[in-house]
């Protein structure tokens, strides 16, 4: 992906979210506008046949306002930020050993449907940012803290 222009697909969401008649707003009440405009993709790549390189087009943009969420409703005050991968993917990163892909996740979520839910990615990587789930440890096991809310 070479250099990424961040602000520029930024805007390129909005204004084709705008054409759908969808508002993208970066808090999180807009995570479930975004599913909605995902579903849209997914429901038409289904129809009229997949198009591995236009899938790729929405993933970025879509993928990129679901980072840019993250990060504005508190990754960022966690230390997470973006970086791009050896592979010049774009990720949110806060080391070496953190990050997620949500451009990934936003083109599987086009590709596989409702199953591949970003709203359930969104939930999960700001509770696992706050350190408050550690992945391959079910709640009830041994030395796991049980969430009280």
């Amino acid at each position: 992906m070479g250099v990424f222009e961040k602000e520029a697909i930024l805007r390129s969401a909005e204004d084709q979210a705008s054409r759908l008649g969808r508002s993208l707003d970066y808090s999180d009440g807009s995570i479930e506008v975004l599913e909605g405009i995902l579903e849209l993709y997914a429901r038409y790549f289904r129809e009229n046949g997949p198009d591995d390189q236009k899938i790729w087009n929405q993933a970025v943009l879509y993928g990129t306002y679901l980072g840019e969420t993250l990060l504005r409703n508190g990754l960022a005050d966690l230390g997470y930020r973006w970086a791009l991968t050896e592979n010049g993917l774009p990720v949110l990163a806060k080391d070496g050993r953190n990050q997620m892909s949500p451009i990934t996740k936003a083109e599987k979520r086009i590709q596989n449907g409702p199953e591949d839910s970003v709203k359930s990615f969104y939930d999960v990587a700001k509770v696992i940012a706050q350190g408050k789930l550690i992945p391959g440890r079910r709640t009830g096991e041994p030395g796991a803290e049980e969430e009280s809310q």
